[in-house]
C-alpha cells in the first residue's frame, strides 16, 4: 500500500510550484487512495487542465488518474456592477 499522505504532499506541491495553477488551488480538490488519484473542482481554463493533469500523472506513485475539473473563469475575472434603481444608473466598479 502507497502512503496516501506524502503522495498528496506531493501532488498539492506540484501544482503549487506552477503560478498559474497555484492561483487555482483553492479551487481544486485532489483525492488520493493507494495510487488512485482524483482532482476535481474548478479550473480557468482548458490548457490549465491539461497542464495540472500532466503534472500530477508524471509524478511517481501516481498509478491511475481521474480528472473532474469543470472548466470556469475564476473570482479574480468577475466585475462588480452597482446599481441605482433610483437614478436608473449602472456602473462598473
Amino acid at each position: 500500500m502507497k502512503n496516501n499522505r506524502d503522495l498528496l504532499v506531493k501532488i498539492k506541491q506540484a501544482l503549487a510550484d506552477v503560478p498559474a495553477l497555484a492561483e487555482c488551488l483553492s479551487h481544486i480538490s485532489v483525492s488520493v487512495n493507494d495510487g488512485a488519484v482524483v482532482l476535481s473542482g474548478t479550473i480557468d481554463s482548458a490548457a490549465l487542465k491539461t497542464l495540472a493533469t500532466e503534472i500530477v500523472s508524471a509524478i511517481p506513485g501516481v498509478d491511475y488518474l481521474i480528472e473532474e475539473f469543470r472548466v470556469e473563469k475564476g473570482d479574480r475575472h468577475r466585475v462588480a456592477v452597482q446599481i441605482d434603481w433610483a437614478k436608473g444608473k449602472i456602473a462598473l466598479k
